[in-house]
């Protein structure tokens, strides 16, 4: 379902602005969301990362709450996932 899965996207993403990242432009943010999208079986959230050891230290404390598979890619041709959880 569509709109169930742009729900469960938007949720995350939301709870990554604030349980992770912090308040855009506030100075001490540990990065900030560049966009969203849907793709065929697959949800994507768009994230520039200040700091990747911060996030990938907590991540896991959001993603464990939702029965799905996980991957960070960089933003490089030809990056390979790494696979969360």
């Amino acid at each position: 379902d569509h709109q169930m899965d742009m729900d469960i996207r938007n949720k995350i993403t939301d709870r990554i602005e604030e349980e992770i990242l912090g308040e855009a432009g506030s100075g001490t943010e540990y990065g900030v969301i560049l966009g969203q999208a849907i793709g065929a079986g697959r949800c994507y959230i768009d994230i520039l990362l200040y700091d990747e050891k911060y996030f990938m230290d907590t991540i896991w404390n959001i993603l464990k709450d939702y029965d799905l598979d996980y991957a960070l890619y960089s933003f490089r041709a030809g990056s390979e996932p790494v696979e969360l959880g």
